[in-house]
């Protein structure tokens, strides 16, 4: 289970506010199979992860992943804006001891808590939906998931975190996150996906479940990001075999709404065990999504620092580094400001997020 401190974490680093006071918003669902499209099966496109990605420092940003903050922008941009028309104003006239880390104006913008919203998340479950028509087990897995376990992870996150709002539509380029259909989902249209912030593709089965041995009930990471380097869109993928329902499940026995299944809003007539059972599903979904809003290693290196709208690693090193595992490799590493080498008293190596 995902503990305060990765919360803490993903606010300061992906354009989070922490929501205190905002409703969740509701997250929304696509899938071709449901919208009698075509479902497009593997082999696909390796998608394109964060550690495929250069730093910025080295490669343009692609104008793809410019979003829409409104008419003023993104905090940061306004931040930026300000900064330079500022340090020209100091120039012009020969000004002498302006702090622009700590400038009254700047930190209005960067603390202004009324620009965030919570976060709303769009499933794409086309690629999951598919497996619904393997087996009858597979189909009740699928439904599992997409009526309880995705809305209630969707409302955990959107009731933590909040959000600059897309304005607009979003749109996401399927060369990156080769999932859903991209002839009709939503995402990958000219047109974007309205009301989110963060798209989710979810899919089934891979092959790092066959690895795991079935021991593993999902796995996540982001593949494209903003202009900020905020992920914008993801996947997450179920294990399906690894989920498992009892026999007197609601699911199974087909019961509906009324006789008292499980739904998604909240009551339920289930087993103990059931309720447990889902918990952990719930659980382990958000905490693989906490993956996809940025914290992995290969995250670190694009992290901006909330307090100042800049980069947390504007000069990234290449360095050769030792693993924990003692291996030797060459690797962009972030700035200490972000994450150092320390040691335990009894001489333990470890490495520490160092984010205030």
């Amino acid at each position: 289970m995902l503990m305060s401190n990765n919360f803490r974490l993903c606010i300061i680093i992906c354009c989070f506010n922490q929501s205190t006071s905002h409703t969740a918003a509701e997250p929304s669902f696509y899938s071709a199979g449901s919208h009698g499209r075509m479902v497009y099966d593997r082999p696909r496109n390796r998608p394109r992860r964060r550690g495929d990605i250069p730093h910025k420092a080295t490669e343009p940003i692609a104008q793809s992943r410019y979003v829409n903050y409104g008419i003023e922008g993104h905090p940061y941009e306004r931040v930026s804006r300000l900064r330079e028309e500022k340090d020209e104003r100091r120039l012009r006239q020969q000004l002498s001891g302006f702090d622009l880390e700590n400038d009254p104006e700047i930190l209005r913008i960067l603390q202004n808590d009324e620009l965030y919203q919570p976060l709303r998340i769009h499933f794409d479950t086309t690629d999951l939906e598919r497996w619904s028509f393997q087996s009858t087990q597979y189909e009740q897995r699928v439904e599992y998931l997409v009526s309880y376990v995705l809305p209630r992870m969707a409302r955990t996150w959107s009731s933590a975190l909040s959000i600059i709002p897309v304005i607009g539509n979003l749109k996401v380029d399927y060369e990156m996150c080769p999932f859903g259909n991209p002839a009709s989902s939503p995402s990958f249209q000219p047109e974007g996906v309205g009301n989110t912030d963060l798209v989710i593709y979810v899919t089934a089965n891979s092959d790092f479940c066959s690895q795991s041995n079935n021991k593993v009930l999902a796995s996540a990471f982001s593949c494209f990001w903003d202009q900020f380097e905020r992920p914008i869109a993801g996947t997450i993928d179920f294990c399906l075999d690894a989920i498992e329902l009892e026999d007197n499940h609601p699911i199974v026995v087909g019961m509906n709404n009324e006789d008292g299944r499980l739904t998604s809003s909240g009551s339920t007539a289930s087993s103990p065990e059931a309720d447990k059972a889902l918990k952990l599903a719930v659980g382990t979904a958000v905490h693989e999504i906490a993956h996809v809003l940025g914290v992995t290693s290969s995250d670190m290196l694009f992290f901006y620092d909330s307090k100042t709208g800049l980069p947390r690693t504007p000069e990234p090193q290449e360095k050769e580094v030792t693993c924990m595992t003692g291996e030797r490799r060459r690797m962009w590493v972030p700035d200490e400001t972000t994450l150092r080498e320390k040691y335990t008293s009894r001489g333990v190596r470890y490495f520490e997020v160092t984010l205030p």
